[in-house]
Parts: C-alpha cells; sequence; structure tokens
C-alpha cells in the first residue's frame, strides 16, 4: 500500500500486519474445528466443501501476500499436530 493511501486512511504497517494476522488465525481455528467435526461426520459434503476452501486460501496467492508461510507446510503442520491423515 503506497504511503499516500496510507496517510489518507490512517492506517499504519502495525494495523495492517494485525489484521493479516488475524485473518490467518482465523483461518487455522476453522479449520481445526471443522477437521474435528469431519471426523465425527465424515460424510457431510458441506464440511468438506468448507475444509476444501480453507485448503484453498492456504494455497492461494492471497495468503501469499498476507505472511511468508508456506501454505502448504502449514497445513502439513496442522493435519500433524491434530493427527489427522493426509487426504487427497
Amino acid at each position: 500500500m503506497t504511503q499516500t493511501l496510507r496517510k489518507r486512511f490512517g492506517i499504519s504497517s502495525s494495523g495492517w500486519r494485525a489484521l493479516a494476522d488475524s485473518i490467518i488465525m482465523q483461518a487455522v481455528e476453522d479449520y481445526r474445528r471443522l477437521s474435528w467435526r469431519r471426523v465425527k461426520r465424515p460424510y457431510d459434503l458441506e464440511l468438506r466443501r468448507e475444509i476444501t476452501r480453507i485448503e484453498r486460501f492456504f494455497r492461494s496467492d492471497w495468503f501469499s501476500a498476507l505472511c511468508d508461510l508456506d501454505g502448504d507446510k502449514l497445513l502439513r503442520d496442522l493435519r500433524a499436530d491434530m493427527g489427522i491423515a493426509e487426504v487427497s
């Protein structure tokens, strides 16, 4: 974001960083919550769609713009932490 826009809207770099971090943390929390629900309801297609949507976010250019993390590695780490096997 250009300096002019930051000044115009009163947005600091730390404000953008906090927002970006919050978006990513919410996606992680949603992924964990939905993945646990899917363990109990493995045939729920709506749950699967939501999980897929979050996985696409982690692999997107938007995610890369928000942080320097590797989205695929983040997903592998989340699954490993939760004890969930990789799915194709």
